[in-house]
């Protein structure tokens, strides 16, 4: 690669760093959007801490893609039965810090990164900090998680 072609590259770079810069914010994304983001964010919450499955299927896309520490799973079933039903399990009082939650919009899908708290089983009741990022797209009136990691 030559010198420009390097300069080239670097520039460019930093044109796509800038702007995703630009919409890494802790504002609430727009006011008619905003209020259903956060209630799925809530609702996921929920969830979480009644190990309410069935509740919690109707907030993933179908073809949900979810990474957690036993690796990938892909599709809804997979990802509740080989993820949700053993790692909700180690969660008690499970937390998110909606007030630290970043946002980046792009069109009707937004990146979610969101810190929880909970107090785990496994590890007698101490606290677990960890954060959830999530891909949220809006189908016509319906706000689906299509991927999501915790860690």
């Amino acid at each position: 690669m030559s010198f420009l072609q390097d300069e080239e590259m670097e520039m460019s770079k930093k044109k796509v760093t800038n702007r995703v810069l630009k919409y890494v914010d802790k504002t609430k994304p727009t006011q008619e959007l905003a209020p259903m983001l956060y209630r799925w964010l809530e609702l996921f919450e929920t969830c979480v801490r009644n190990k309410d499955y069935d509740t919690a299927k109707t907030i993933f896309h179908e073809k949900v893609i979810g990474a957690g520490k036993d690796g990938a799973s892909i599709g809804i079933d997979n990802l509740f039965e080989n993820d949700f039903k053993k790692s909700w399990d180690e969660y008690n009082n499970f937390a998110l810090d909606q007030d630290s939650a970043h946002i980046i919009p792009c069109e009707r899908t937004f990146v979610v990164l969101c810190p929880y708290t909970s107090k785990s089983r496994i590890l007698m009741g101490k606290d677990r900090k960890g954060i959830i990022s999530v891909t949220l797209r809006f189908f016509e009136t319906k706000l689906l998680c299509l991927h999501i990691h915790t860690n």
